[in-house]
């Protein structure tokens, strides 16, 4: 199956390559990701602070009684500056956003053992 990508910000429209991969217990789509088809690629920092802004609520659709997590496309959109519009979120984003956020941690953590060794050792003199 082929996805369609349109942006209002560019003025191409892009083909992803996607899989679904369905049975009776699960389903899952593939997004093709690599260099080969992307561009102006940089770096992103996560801070804590910036994390912890977005509101993160429990809702459902109009109409339904599924509940789900996840931020608003409107706060998403405001605090990351990421996807097509304010109305919808893309699947990748967040997963990217998370693991980003998780980097962060991971090298904040190193940090604080960094200086906790440094008090233990300062105590123990």
């Amino acid at each position: 199956m082929q996805l369609l990508y349109h942006s209002a910000t560019c003025s191409s429209s892009l083909f992803f390559n996607t899989t679904s991969i369905e049975n009776t217990a699960k389903s899952s789509q593939l997004f093709e990701s690599n260099t080969t088809i992307h561009q102006n690629t940089s770096g992103i920092r996560i801070t804590a602070v910036g994390s912890r802004a977005l509101p993160i609520t429990k809702w459902k659709y109009k109409g339904t009684d599924e509940y789900h997590i996840g931020p608003m496309a409107q706060d998403f959109k405001t605090s990351f500056n990421v996807g097509v519009d304010d109305k919808s979120i893309s699947t990748l984003d967040p997963a990217g956003i998370s693991l980003a956020a998780l980097q962060e941690l991971i090298k904040e953590i190193e940090i604080l053992k960094k200086r906790i060794a440094l008090l233990e050792s300062k105590q123990q003199q």
